[in-house]
């Protein structure tokens, strides 16, 4: 640290709070000055060696809070503020432009007339002016009078109602801004900062908009991409933070992928998906190989072992964090949905060890992730103050019984530890143990039936070892999985028991659970279609046994002979009959009744919506669902080869060439 102290030992996201009485109770939510103007309370220490106790409930944030961003010279500070206040509608404040817009000078003028001491001096009343006066709907972007003198003070007290988000960047990378040919002094700032900087903001943000150098570095997944698009990326992973923190909506329109999610229950409540774990340090070896891995999984998590991270970084120090940032942002920018991190131990662990495992979890929910699985035998206590700190991160409890009973998962603990996770506050609850035969997998499926109706989270139960991949057959929630990539690059880091997707698919149709079904294009131009290569090719890598077809015809009333067949899957439907084919279905989704056309039918086998997600099982049509996925084509294709200069904004304005249903869907 800048004054020589050393990083402060208590685990806590950076928003420590001066030491309370009982008596002296603090507010440390919004200002109820609908302003949010920072209101007076017990000074804050001057400098941030102090221990002090930490206010978990300060991590909940107004829509419309500030944002500030804190870090040293070329991490890319401002260039994020303009990514997050172009796309939030949020005024822009750079302290750089401010303080010569205030004072006339730039700051090396600035301190050649006035001095160091009338510098820093102009410097911190600046940096307070800048908090205080915006709190509302402004991305401030702080100089380097946050981390010096008083500074602190303001910024510390700042943090307590507002988010204040420290950036990272590769050194080499800084260095290259800078002008400096060798980034071990860069290296040393950060060693020096870092503590600092992580003691005053709540969250971190590791910016991967980097060139060659960097890119070698890191192993990163994306130098292969044009420097507008690499931007893309990194704007959209800092303004879903910035978004996730504030609890505000993803702005719409915006340049940032999404996936398309509309039709379907959540995962959660989806019969048969998948949860794929890619450990730490199998990033890190596998680097551009993991680009688009999530494409057939649900949910991707990064699995962090304190034990493992400890073997490497004996103590969870600077090092290590920037470490674990960085890892878990270069996964966040190879995948499309969300990411969520897991922390388990799998094992009892010493007062030491779990004290580790305590920081980890903590510097976890800085990064703001999805989820975040924790061990349900942390400790009520620490359980608790991870739950009460998780700010937008949910929290998945898990319990890994090794207790090898002979009463398996009859074993009445088993419940009581379902039931505790949801008393505790998790958001879901997953309990595991090893298989001793394959009967247990039926055991396993009993006790889900048996304990999930009883709880309001949802229950994930898996069976590991090699007697446990029967139950891949059975269970039907967030089943663990790996990828051919991780056994490639990490096969040491992987589950040798853990079945890919594709093996798992073909373990469910070989097995009689799902049916092979047929799927087809329908139109009256479509023999030359290469809708049936794509899909074939996807169920052939998937390991589905389907079959998708063309469909040529010149007339609507065809389609109703395919209503009368108990393997129809589904039908992808074109011109000219998409808007036609509307008054064929039972059900429509928001999206094709705002559009006025359907391009996707899928038959439903019950005469309700119940059965829309339980698909993949032959039998008779009982009615016809509509949807419209031709929106998501043109707005993926949009949002994914718009540079960030080139945002779209309320006064963007586009040409729509056609006036059939890929017209309307573009309009709309």
């Amino acid at each position: 640290m800048p004054d020589g102290s050393p990083e402060p030992s208590i685990p806590s996201l950076g928003m420590r709070t001066a030491p309370t009485t009982p008596s002296q109770d603090q507010d440390y939510g919004l200002s109820p000055d609908p302003r949010m103007r920072l209101t007076p309370r017990p000074s804050p220490p001057s400098s941030p060696t102090v221990r002090t106790a930490f206010k978990p409930s300060a991590r909940m944030f107004h829509p419309d809070a500030s944002v500030a961003l804190v870090g040293i010279r070329g991490t890319g500070r401002s260039t994020l503020a303009v990514m997050a206040s172009t796309a939030l509608g949020f005024r822009l404040l750079d302290a750089d432009r401010y303080f010569f817009q205030t004072t006339g000078l730039s700051r090396a003028a600035y301190k050649a007339q006035y001095g160091p001491s009338g510098y820093l001096q102009e410097e911190v009343k600046l940096l307070r002016s800048m908090l205080i006066d915006n709190p509302t709907r402004t991305i401030v972007v702080c100089g380097p009078g946050a981390v010096e003198g008083t500074g602190r003070t303001w910024l510390f007290e700042y943090a307590q109602s507002h988010p204040v988000i420290y950036v990272l960047r590769n050194p080499v990378e800084i260095g290259n801004y800078l002008g400096l040919g060798d980034a071990r002094d860069v290296r040393r700032l950060l060693h020096l900062t870092g503590p600092t900087y992580r003691f005053l903001s709540n969250y971190e943000f590791h910016n991967l908009s980097m060139t060659g150098s960097e890119a070698q570095d890191t192993s990163t997944a994306q130098n292969h991409l044009p420097k507008s698009l690499v931007l893309k990326h990194v704007e959209q992973d800092f303004v879903q933070l910035v978004c996730r923190i504030t609890g505000r909506d993803l702005p719409y329109p915006s340049s940032l992928p999404t996936k398309a999610e509309h039709t379907s229950p959540q995962p959660e409540h989806t019969p048969f998906t998948y949860c794929l774990p890619v450990p730490l340090f199998a990033v890190e070896a596998a680097g551009l190989a993991l680009r688009d891995i999530d494409e057939t999984a649900d949910r991707v998590h990064l699995g962090v072992s304190p034990h493992d991270v400890r073997q490497r970084f004996p103590e969870f120090d600077d090092a290590a964090k920037n470490f674990l940032t960085l890892q878990y942002y270069l996964l966040k920018g190879c995948i499309k949905g969300p990411l969520g991190i897991t922390v388990v131990s799998g094992k009892s662990a010493t007062s030491s060890q779990s004290a580790y495992q305590l920081q980890v979890l903590y510097h976890c929910l800085r990064l703001a992730p999805e989820y975040l699985c924790t061990d349900l035998d942390l400790g009520e206590k620490p359980l608790g103050a991870i739950i009460a700190a998780r700010g937008p991160t949910s929290i998945v409890g898990v319990y890994h019984d090794t207790s090898q009973s002979a009463s398996g998962w009859r074993n009445p603990m088993l419940k009581d530890m379902a039931h505790y996770a949801e008393r505790m506050g998790c958001h879901a609850v997953r309990i595991y143990r090893r298989a001793q035969s394959r009967e247990d997998n039926f055991d396993a499926r009993d006790f889900r039936k048996a304990v999930a109706p009883t709880l309001r989270i949802p229950l994930v139960v898996n069976n590991t070892g090699p007697h446990g991949r029967f139950l891949y057959s059975i269970n039907q929630v967030f089943m663990p999985v790996t990828d051919p990539v991780l056994r490639s690059f990490a096969p040491d880091m992987v589950d040798l028991s853990l079945l890919t997707i594709r093996e798992a698919q073909q373990a469910l149709y070989s097995s009689y659970v799902l049916d092979p079904m047929y799927f087809g294009i329908f139109g009256n131009n479509v023999s030359r279609s290469l809708s049936p290569a794509m899909h074939n090719a996807g169920y052939a890598a998937s390991g589905m046994p389907h079959v998708y077809k063309p469909f040529e015809s010149h007339t609507i009333d065809q389609i109703r002979q395919f209503l009368s067949d108990k393997d129809f899957g589904g039908m992808t439907v074109v011109s000219p009959f998409k808007e036609e084919v509307v008054a064929l279905v039972d059900f429509a989704s928001p999206e094709a009744h705002a559009i006025g056309a359907i391009n996707t039918l899928v038959p439903l086998r019950t005469p309700n919506l119940d059965s829309l997600a339980a698909r993949n099982r032959r039998g008779p049509v009982m009615a016809l669902f509509g949807d419209n996925t031709d929106w998501i084509g043109v707005t993926t294709c949009v949002r994914h080869n718009l540079s960030p200069i080139n945002t779209i904004t309320p006064r963007t304005t586009a040409l729509v060439v056609g006036a059939g249903g890929m017209a309307r869907a573009s309009v709309v």
